[in-house]
């Protein structure tokens, strides 16, 4: 094959594979702001405690 055929083969490549990583991620990022926004999702009247842990453990 010729150097220039092997090298647009891999500039093609790699933009498709740019191009579908940028779709899936992006996808995914506007999923995560359409929940977000949702307002049936959001419920900022509750507010969850955490309990606190202490770990107590000899230095060796």
């Amino acid at each position: 094959m010729n150097a220039n055929v092997i090298r647009t083969n891999r500039i093609a490549a790699l933009m498709v594979a740019v191009l579908m990583t940028l779709t899936v991620q992006g996808g995914m990022l506007w999923g995560f702001n359409a929940a977000s926004q949702d307002d049936e999702m959001v419920q900022t009247s509750q507010v969850t405690v955490l309990d606190t842990v202490t770990i107590v453990a000899r230095r060796v």
